[in-house]
């Protein structure tokens, strides 16, 4: 497997859309629980939306126009699974050493919310790996059926 074959679907892609559903949901609950306002002089409009938007639409992009050949699932999801796992650890890390949660709306949550919100986006981020997954088989079909037949 080539690592471009994994990292994309596994970990860029996922993780992509993932940051920008989250973000900009819960920006638009209210948007103190990701970005307060008083970091606006020092993180504008345009840099937010480099951040939390333009990956989004270039990974889209990515995903159109490079053919990938998915992981086995197993190996797709527990790459992501791992991955979100370390940064939650080191979420965790940052709160230990400094006592501020890096995202504010962590500060909201009490320790069983959080844990149950902590899994609701592990599951979250597993549906953009699926829906990579479905895209990827629908737009790249004919390429994926010639490497089955090059397999028989």
């Amino acid at each position: 497997m080539r690592l471009k074959d994994y990292l994309q679907p596994v970990l860029a892609f996922p993780v992509a859309l993932f940051v920008g559903a989250t973000f900009w949901g819960l920006y638009a609950i209210d948007r103190e629980l990701v970005l307060p306002r008083a970091v606006d002089p020092y993180f504008p409009w345009w840099l937010n939306h480099i951040m939390h938007s333009n990956i989004v639409l270039f990974s889209l992009i990515e995903m159109v126009i490079c053919f990938r050949k998915y992981p086995d699932r197993i190996i797709g999801i527990g790459g992501l699974t791992m991955f979100m796992g370390s940064y939650l650890i080191w979420t965790h890390v940052v709160f230990y050493k400094t006592g501020e949660w890096v995202y504010p709306v962590l500060n909201k949550l009490g320790f069983p919310l959080r844990m149950g919100f902590f899994g609701g986006l592990l599951c979250f981020a597993s549906v953009w790996y699926f829906l990579g997954e479905y895209i990827n088989n629908k737009v790249w079909a004919k390429e994926l059926e010639k490497i089955e037949k090059k397999k028989q």
